[in-house]
């Protein structure tokens, strides 16, 4: 009987044990089946989740770059506000650095160094220098490193010069977190004047520097990969590189495939179950991804196969609900970055700053899961009023606009963050809001301070659905979003500042070229009047000399003429009375003819001396052009001052052909030659000491070349070189005007349209070298 009450228990336990076991591989092949199914969708979804991380890293770089092609000059604030919110929001980003093409190329290795063109330097080279990093705190020692110093970076800089695009320029692997990662940089150049270049010469002359961002491989592919897990695909990520054994940069096992190091699975071939190409950083990169065979191992144990379909349940049920909520976050992420990357767009914007900050209100109010109601509203600081000003609105209600078109800081939730500087958030209506009116609606706030450094920019104000939680994730966004406002206006304040100067500088400079202009007119008037009193002072001398000069020969004739004038009384009154002898006659005959003589001699010299005076007083008045033989001319303008040559003692030679004959201005030539011969006697000769000047005339290929020399005591370099300034003069006190080289060059260049040289050494007398040209009879300068 006992064994017949023990029989049913066999089968029992057999049916059960064979339920169980029929539970077990239903179960199992069910999961294996689901496996099956859903590896290749996963694995397509973590290349693309993987692909779309990349693409973001690289898109804040290509975000970087336009932000220096939009502007002339950044510095290193602006820089680190601007890459701000790119580390907030970049995923495995470590840091983000500017590094400028420099002059001189420095860095903290030993490592050789070579210039952009290839060739060994030894620091006088160009390279590629950080200045810019941010953040700055703990990446200190980055600034100042020559991001080219090795080999290796170098020509890949130099790549991606060439080409215009970004691309992996470094691969380090460090420990982090007990374990080796891989860390890279990813850079972009950026050229001169923003503008698309088309070849590669013009990318290397116009190059700027680069804008680069290094990044954690391992912490960029698990932010975007381990939200999908638990998966049970296993991945690795495989590169092209000669300084890598196999290629492998990153092996990601899923988290239900337990501890223990990744074996090397991917060496073999037949454990990969999907493989596919794709590029990125303009390399090319391979995603091979198999099944994780133990994924799955720690969910069938023996004492779970009883509740197998409840489990089953279960995991669908948690399993849906979480592949539903990673891609809600995934499209509030993509949602995220067009919002910021449409405001950054929009702040480059050509357009009015109202015009701008209208436009960013109604991109950011697209974000429909946090502002349903679709209200905001944008106001700028007064610091003089100590009130915000409403600039930008979207969908407020008429009451509101006019109540909230200026408002004291600290007044409501927009003037409390201004006053505090400070977010604040608002669930619904409460004691904080003082405006308000009758028909106003239950809602929430959220209102942001846009500052720069201290300064106080603004405040932007978003409306909440009532009762709406806060939340750190919106904050963070905001915030980021509120700092791009914040340097849309700072930079469209710093444009109004730097017109209102160029304007006001514009406007001195003009006053001042006014009266630059005026003044010089007065100069030039007082310039021509001084000219011409240093002309008549000149003719003046002359007049006396010459006047003292005739003086001899008209008293010489004077009194020969007073003896002749007794000889004939003498002779008339003997001839009157008849006792006229032969002998007095004939001695009233020789006395007439030496007379005649004297009279014929100097009334002679006093003639030339007239005449040679009469011809160079008028042609120095004259502005008349003729007709003059060189030689001639040359003679009567020596003739006119011979008083002032005897009285000095100096010896003047001129060498000149008998036959030139030249058109030209008789005036200006004789005030060249007469300064001149003043300038040697008052400035090149000492007291007592006899000198000896030479003029020396040529024609020469058209044109008239006059050397001029003396033998004085020269001139320095200094006064050489300033001879020919108006006023300038070495005997100042000695009543020099410092015209009388200036009234030269004038007539030389202006008059003749020539050239003049001077060349003096102390000791060795002076030179004056003139060319002026020959012109046709009829033609004036």
């Amino acid at each position: 009987m006992r064994g017949n009450r023990e029989k049913p228990g066999i089968p029992t336990g057999v049916i059960g044990g064979l339920i169980s076991l029929g539970l077990y591989f239903l179960v199992g092949s069910h999961i294996e089946k689901e496996s099956i199914g859903s590896f290749l969708p996963a694995a397509r979804e973590r290349l693309g989740v993987l692909r779309g991380g990349f693409h973001h890293a690289e898109h804040d770089i290509v975000i970087l770059a336009s932000f220096y092609h939009s502007s002339s000059f950044v510095d290193h604030d602006e820089f680190s506000r601007f890459t701000s919110s790119l580390i907030d929001r970049s995923d495995g980003g470590v840091h983000y650095l500017w590094a400028e093409a420099s002059g001189e190329s420095t860095s903290r290795s030993d490592e050789s160094r070579r210039s952009p063109g290839g060739e060994s330097e030894d620091g006088n080279g160009s390279g590629y220098v950080v200045r810019y990093v941010a953040p700055e705190i703990g990446n200190e020692s980055v600034i100042g490193t020559d991001l080219g110093a090795r080999p290796e970076s170098l020509a890949r800089l130099e790549e991606l010069r060439d080409s215009g695009k970004s691309g992996i320029v470094e691969w380090n692997l460090v420990e982090k977190e007990g374990a080796d990662r891989y860390l890279f940089t990813v850079c972009s150049p950026v050229y001169s004047g923003g503008e698309a270049k088309h070849s590669t010469g013009e990318r290397r002359v116009s190059l700027g520097g680069f804008v680069c961002g290094r990044h954690d491989l391992a912490a960029l592919v698990g932010s975007v990969v381990d939200p999908l897990d638990p998966e049970g695909v296993d991945f690795i990520l495989r590169r092209q590189s000669p300084t890598m054994a196999d290629g492998v940069v990153f092996v990601h096992r899923s988290h239900l495939a337990g501890a223990g190091s990744p074996d090397r699975w991917f060496q073999d071939p037949r454990s990969v179950e999907f493989e596919e190409k794709f590029e990125v950083f303009d390399e090319e990169w391979s995603f091979l991804a198999r099944r994780n065979p133990n994924s799955l191992s720690g969910q069938w144990q023996k004492w779970a196969v009883l509740f197998s379909s409840l489990c089953l349940m279960i995991v669908f049920h948690l399993f849906f609900i979480a592949r539903r909520n990673e891609k809600d976050k995934k499209d509030r992420y993509i949602t995220y970055q067009d919002v910021i990357n449409d405001i950054y767009r929009i702040s480059f914007a050509q357009r009015s700053l109202e015009e701008r900050l209208e436009k960013a209100l109604k991109t950011l109010l697209r974000i429909p899961w946090i502002f349903n109601q679709s209200k905001g509203a944008i106001f700028l600081a007064d610091e003089g009023s100590r009130s915000l000003r409403l600039v930008a609105h979207q969908s407020l209600d008429p009451a509101l606009l006019e109540l909230c078109r200026t408002v004291p800081y600290g007044h409501c939730l927009c003037g409390q963050a201004a006053l505090a500087r400070e977010l604040c958030f608002a669930a619904e209506v409460d004691d904080r809001h003082h405006i308000r009116f009758e028909t106003m609606k239950p809602h929430g706030h959220y209102s942001l301070p846009m500052t720069s450094g201290d300064e106080l920019l603004g405040v932007l104000t978003l409306y909440l659905d009532a009762g709406h939680l806060e939340n750190e994730e919106e904050k963070s966004l905001l915030l980021g979003i509120a700092n791009t406002l914040s340097a849309m206006v700072k930079r469209h304040l710093n444009d109004e500042n730097i017109k209102k100067i160029n304007e006001d500088l514009e406007n001195t400079v003009s006053r001042r070229t006014d009266e630059l202009k005026q003044s010089l007119v007065a100069l030039k008037r007082i310039q021509q009047s001084l000219i011409q009193s240093e002309t008549m002072a000149a003719l003046g001398g002359l007049v006396a000399g010459v006047a003292h000069e005739i003086n001899t020969p008209v008293g010489n004739a004077y009194t020969a003429a007073t003896f002749l004038e007794e000889e004939r009384r003498k002779i008339a009154q003997s001839f009157h009375q008849g006792q006229m002898r032969r002998s007095e006659l004939a001695g009233f005959l020789d006395s007439l003819e030496e007379l005649s003589r004297v009279f014929v001699s100097n009334l002679g010299r006093a003639a030339e001396l007239v005449r040679s005076f009469k011809l160079v007083v008028v042609d120095q008045s004259s502005h008349e052009w003729r007709s003059i033989r060189v030689k001639a001319y040359v003679d009567d303008i020596l003739i006119s001052m011979r008083p002032k040559i005897k009285k000095s003692g100096h010896v003047i030679v001129r060498d000149c052909p008998d036959e030139l004959e030249i058109f030209s201005h008789p005036g200006a030539l004789s005030q060249i030659l007469v300064n001149l011969i003043d300038n040697s006697f008052t400035h090149g000769f000492d007291d007592g000491k006899e000198g000896h000047i030479g003029i020396r005339i040529r024609e020469e290929s058209g044109h008239i070349h006059i050397l001029y020399e003396d033998d004085g005591k020269g001139m320095t370099e200094d006064v050489a070189r300033r001879i020919f300034e108006p006023f300038f003069t070495t005997s100042r006190g000695a009543g020099g005007s410092g015209l009388g080289m200036h009234i030269v060059f004038n007539r030389v260049v202006q008059t003749l349209g020539g050239e003049i040289r001077c060349g003096s050494t102390p000791g060795h007398g002076a030179t004056f070298e003139i060319r002026f040209p020959i012109r046709e009879k009829g033609s004036e300068v």
